[in-house]
């Protein structure tokens, strides 16, 4: 005997980093890392984590573990989905598409969230898109940032449209960090122009004075915390910076 087997993960990098996502949701980073890793350590690849049933994801994740019950039956049921729809666990054959089409396939793997899918986007993919999950609307509705009532997917849409094109990764990596810290509203986060993101709209637009035109998110990123769940490194750029910005929910 050789002792334990080193913790690893097999599988197609974006599936992989869809499957941290599902970690990530309403969740800190650090235990969204914790739980990759007891992942990792449990399966051999995705295909093992997908046959695995619900009592084994939920002993994986541990019993306090944010949403728990909620987390492991979505993220077997994208991965069964992915199965189905390919008759495999890869994604890579969406690389070069359009963010809208990368964006529909995804949407359409089980029920996953919208978090899910914009940070799979982002770090998947390379696209364009500022991950929000549940937890980090409604603390910057308290802020004031956005208006209340406005769910995850309206904020990622209407950051994604307010954030400069060169800040949006960094943006997605310091959101992450203010939400885990239920940090205060830092400068440059302040509605602009007296807007607000609309409340249920989904449309990512103003309900103020859109000629204010400003920043959502200055973009003062924490390196790293929006880094890969293998690892914890940066996300990788990708090409997010000569993606089309849009790709609109």
């Amino acid at each position: 005997n050789d002792g334990p087997r080193p913790c690893r993960f097999d599988g197609d990098e974006p599936v992989r980093e869809m499957v941290f996502a599902f970690l990530l949701w309403d969740a800190p980073l650090a235990t969204a890392q914790g739980a990759m890793e007891r992942l990792s350590c449990a399966v051999v690849d995705v295909n093992d984590l997908r046959v695995c049933s619900s009592d084994e994801v939920l002993a994986m994740l541990g019993a306090g573990y944010p949403r728990v019950e909620e987390r492991a039956s979505r993220l077997r049921g994208s991965l069964r989905a992915l199965f189905t729809q390919e008759n495999t666990l890869r994604l890579g054959h969406l690389a070069g598409k359009a963010p809208a089409a990368v964006r529909k396939q995804l949407r359409a793997l089980g029920e996953p969230p919208s978090f899910v899918v914009e940070r799979t986007l982002l770090v998947g993919f390379g696209h364009l898109a500022v991950p929000v999950d549940e937890r980090t609307a409604a603390r910057l509705a308290d802020c004031g940032v956005l208006h209340p009532g406005t769910d995850a997917a309206a904020a990622s849409a209407w950051l994604l449209e307010n954030t400069p094109e060169g800040e949006v990764e960094s943006a997605a990596a310091w959101l992450q960090a203010w939400a885990d810290t239920g940090g205060r509203v830092p400068a440059g986060m302040e509605p602009v122009g007296g807007g607000r993101a609309q409340a249920g709209g989904g449309n990512g637009k103003l309900d103020g004075d859109k000629g204010g035109g400003g920043r959502a998110v200055k973009g003062k990123g924490s390196k790293g915390a929006n880094g890969r769940g293998s690892n914890g490194s940066n996300a990788s750029k990708g090409n997010a910076a000569r993606s089309r910005r849009g790709g609109k929910a």
